[in-house]
C-alpha cells in the first residue's frame, strides 16, 4: 500500500462511519475530503493536508469545524518533530476551529505521544493488515496500555488511538464525538 492509498483508506473508513451514523455526526452536514487545501494566513498560500472532515450547520455553507487528519504510513515510529509540524500547520489554518488527529501505521515515539497529549491532538494507530479496530482515549488509569498500543510492535491491533477527552470508545461508537468533545466544550464556553 502506498502512502496515498493509506490516506484514501483512512478517509474512506471515516466517511463510511459517518454515513452509518457511528461517529455522532450528521452525514448531511459532515463532508470528508482527501488532500484538502486550507489557506494559511502565515504563509499566504494553501497547506495541503491528507484528509479532513468539514462540519457545517444547517443552512450554512462555511464549516464551523475542521477535523484535520494527518496520515503517516511509516515503517517506524512517528517522531515528535512531525507532531510539532502538524500542530503548527493546524494553528496556521484555523486555531480553535481545527481539531487534529495523526493516524500512523507503525505508532509514535514517546515524545510525539507527550506532545500531542499536551496540545489536544488525537493519535490513532491504524494498520490495514491488523485484526481489530478500536479507539482508546487517554486517562491516567489506561496510560500504560495506550503507550503500549501506540509504540511499534509485532502484535498490535489494526486500530488504536489516543485523544485527550478522557472518553473510552471503539471505532463503531462516537469516535468523532470523542475526538471533538474538548473542542465542543471550548466553543460552548466561548
Amino acid at each position: 500500500m502506498t502512502p496515498t492509498e493509506y490516506e484514501q483508506d483512512v478517509a474512506k473508513l471515516i466517511e463510511t462511519g459517518i454515513k452509518d451514523g457511528d461517529h455522532g455526526l450528521d452525514p448531511r452536514f459532515a463532508r470528508v475530503k482527501h488532500r484538502p487545501k486550507y489557506f494559511s494566513r502565515d504563509r499566504e498560500r494553501d497547506i495541503i493536508f491528507d484528509a479532513s472532515v468539514e462540519v457545517t450547520r444547517r443552512g450554512e455553507d462555511e464549516p464551523f469545524l475542521y477535523w484535520i487528519i494527518e496520515c503517516k504510513h511509516y515503517s517506524g515510529s512517528v517522531p515528535v518533530n512531525d507532531a510539532e509540524e502538524f500542530f503548527s500547520k493546524l494553528q496556521q489554518i484555523g486555531g480553535a476551529d481545527a481539531k487534529g488527529t495523526i493516524v500512523a501505521k507503525s505508532g509514535f515515539d514517546s515524545g510525539a505521544i507527550s506532545f500531542c497529549r499536551s496540545k489536544g491532538i488525537g493519535l490513532w494507530r491504524y494498520d490495514p493488515n491488523g485484526d481489530s479496530m478500536m479507539v482508546v482515549q487517554a486517562d491516567t488509569a489506561r496510560e500504560r496500555a495506550i503507550i503500549h498500543g501506540m509504540m511499534p510492535s509485532q502484535d498490535t491491533p489494526k486500530f488504536f488511538g489516543l485523544a485527550t477527552t478522557g472518553y473510552l470508545a471503539n471505532w463503531e461508537v462516537n469516535v468523532v464525538n470523542c475526538e471533538l468533545h474538548a473542542l465542543q466544550q471550548r466553543l460552548n464556553a466561548g
